[in-house]
């Protein structure tokens, strides 16, 4: 896992992967894979607040090195970016933390592997999440109007797909 490295070349790699990404360096609970439950305190190794004691992408992420090949694998990658609710399984998009919001967000803010440090990374993502949906896609929607009323041929609505409840338009049989 990218949070037990003993290859230094994958250690690396996710701690670049994580800067490129706009995820902040954390500490995390660790969890016992059988049940989910946090592992007893003298069992997990976050205690010393040095560097290799903080994870750079989500803890569920996994760094192997392909020895044979010369290159690092990273797999269960869908859960690498932060969530937006603790509730659903909806993850904020990289393009968004590097260009519109431009803080670095924890990859396990608002999971069970984010318990350490919650108090500070959840509100993040939560206040992260408020400013996409309060201010960024109604700014969207405002742009997209305006551009769909100045320039007709561009209608955005025009190419969308017809909704279930809608009858598709006929084309004549011939």
């Amino acid at each position: 896992r990218t949070w037990k490295n003993k290859v230094p070349q994958v250690g690396a790699l996710a701690k670049q992967l994580g800067k490129t990404l706009a995820l902040r360096p954390h500490r995390i609970n660790q969890l016992d894979d059988e049940d989910g439950k946090a592992l007893p305190q003298d069992m997990q190794t976050y205690e010393r607040q040095e560097e290799e004691d903080f994870v750079h992408l989500a803890a569920e992420v996994h760094g192997h090195m392909v020895v044979a090949e010369r290159r690092v694998v990273f797999v269960n990658v869908a859960r690498l970016m932060p969530r937006v609710a603790p509730v659903e399984d909806i993850r904020h998009r990289a393009e968004f933390l590097q260009t519109v919001y431009r803080k670095p967000l924890s990859a396990d803010a608002l999971s069970p592997y984010g318990r350490i440090d919650a108090q500070v990374h959840d509100p993040e993502s939560r206040k992260a999440a408020e400013f996409l949906l309060d201010t960024v896609i109604p700014q969207l929607a405002a742009t997209m109007t305006r551009v769909e009323k100045a320039k007709p041929s561009l209608s955005f609505s025009s190419k969308l797909p017809p909704t279930p409840t809608s009858t598709p338009p006929t084309t004549p049989k011939g």
